[in-house]
């Protein structure tokens, strides 16, 4: 069994390496193939919740001469600082996921030029590559984080919440588009207000729908659209999370997490009354409790703040996972918020695997993000603490990091510190809850290093003992003189 699911580690390992483009080419250029055309896009828009998540499905034709191998997706630049995942797959055929990566254009054309102003774009490579005069369905997945804006800004307790999406009719691509229709999921019946003078527009119950159009749109082209509507989801969100994850080849693998958590929607304005809060259970976008699922194995669970322990939280175990369910100290109102700790123990084979062609060689297979459910994270920072006298670390993650940096943790009966990788990366959302691999490199004999130390110290203490209790610093009589003692004896 041990061999076995060393074998999958592995395999996942090279898989990562696929999709992540790991290996590709380096370029990071990329250039438009003008006979590349968007002859159908069916864009649907998920603004249900505290995200925006849209699925692209668009029909690409190459009306060019020659083969295409990449196509681009641009990001306009008012929503690029709030960008959180983008992935693409083929909607039929094999190996239908297709590499990803962020790019800067050769050239941007010369058409609707101003819209690209802090645009952000990304190469879809293309496999097989798109003959000319073919055509291919490709599915593109994007979620944004903090575009969906409370309005108005500030509510009493015990009124809904609003909010504002503003976005444009025309899918934002370098591409002309011939037909394309925009469906728009809300999750609520209560549409406060919307454009209407991009027609054809049509609201049924929860949904909005802008086009069809076809009026074959240019590239980088913009029609301003914008819906008010009723969203009383809980935006709860980590500003910071930083995962501390040490590793020991003594039996367990030990995480700790630090959180900053606060409620982004709109902000409480007014009294706050417990009373009211507990009879009609405060705000609709209001919260008390947020879950976290953690390994089925964990053990020695705590949850603690600034004060110390809250007992508020309880720990369930259900079939794959258990279940914490924390609860802060106060219900999480509109831009309240609070800090706390929460920590466990992952028995180290449930993490750890061998290389069985090197025994020196582990892999550490571990989750990225946070485990706690429906919230977003800002700033995430995650430290991978090794043993100390691991060396040739290396990491995959399916997803690009924003940026990496090596560091040094010291405690117990360490010399030169362990070595800890330090991983940087913003906007979080559920998608990120992924695997990723840590492989390094670590002696047997070094396990042994710490024990040696500690049978060296206490030999020494029990020297120094010896030497010390065999030793006479007690203060002896004078010797008397010899001319004393003569004139003694007479």
């Amino acid at each position: 069994m041990t061999a076995v699911r060393n074998l999958v580690v592995f395999v996942s390992l090279a898989l990562v390496a696929v999709l992540t483009g790991v290996g590709a080419e380096a370029s990071s250029v990329a250039s438009l193939s003008r006979g590349v055309v968007n002859e159908d896009v069916k864009r649907a828009v998920d603004i249900s919740e505290q995200v925006e998540h849209v699925t692209v499905d668009v029909v690409v034709a190459n009306q060019g001469a020659e083969a295409v191998s990449e196509y681009v997706v641009a990001i306009p630049g008012a929503k690029a600082e709030q960008l959180a995942w983008i992935s693409a797959k083929k909607r039929t055929g094999k190996h239908k996921r297709l590499s990803v990566r962020e790019v800067t254009l050769e050239s941007l054309g010369e058409e609707n030029v101003e819209n690209t102003a802090n645009a952000r774009f990304f190469r879809v490579k293309l496999k097989p590559e798109l003959a000319a005069g073919d055509k291919a369905s490709i599915v593109i997945d994007v979620i944004y984080t903090h575009v969906l804006h409370p309005l108005p800004k500030k509510i009493k307790q015990g009124q809904a919440q609003n909010v504002e999406w503003l976005d444009s009719a025309h899918w934002f691509t370098p591409y002309v588009t011939e037909s394309q229709v925009t469906n728009v999921k809300l999750g609520t019946n209560e549409v406060i207000s919307y454009t209407k003078t991009v027609k054809p527009v049509n609201v049924d119950g929860s949904r909005v729908r802008f086009g069809t159009y076809s009026d074959r749109a240019r590239p980088f082209s913009v029609r301003a659209i914008r819906v008010h509507y009723q969203n009383n989801t809980p935006f709860a969100t980590f500003t910071s999370m930083v995962r501390d994850v040490e590793v020991s080849h003594w039996g367990n693998v030990a995480i700790e997490e630090h959180y900053e958590l606060q409620n982004t929607g709109a902000q409480l304005t007014g009294e706050f009354s417990r009373f009211d809060y507990d009879r009609n259970r405060g705000n609709p976008a209001s919260f008390s409790e947020i879950r976290a699922r953690l390994p089925k194995t964990s053990f020695d669970v705590y949850y603690r703040d600034g004060i110390g322990n809250i007992s508020s939280s309880h720990v369930r175990v259900e079939r794959k996972s258990q279940l914490l369910e924390v609860q802060p100290r106060f219900p999480m109102m509109g831009g309240w918020k609070t800090e706390f700790t929460i920590g466990y123990n992952v028995l180290s084979h449930e993490l750890l695997s061998r290389n069985v062609d090197d025994p020196s060689t582990f892999v550490l297979d571990i989750d990225f993000s946070t485990p706690f459910d429906d919230v977003v994270v800002d700033d995430a920072e995650v430290h991978i603490i090794l043993p100390e006298g691991a060396h040739s670390i290396e990491y995959r993650t399916p997803f690009e990091i924003d940026s990496e940096d090596m560091g040094v943790r010291k405690t117990y009966l360490d010399t030169v510190g362990r070595p800890m990788l330090i991983l940087k990366k913003k906007n979080l959302v559920r998608q990120h809850k992924k695997k990723f691999q840590v492989t390094y490199k670590f002696s047997s004999v070094a396990i042994y290093r710490e024990p040696m130390l500690l049978v060296a110290g206490f030999f020494l203490l029990n020297v120094v003992f010896i030497l010390f209790a065999r030793l006479d610093l007690s203060i002896a009589p004078a010797k008397p003189s010899a001319a004393a003692i003569a004139k003694k004896n007479n």
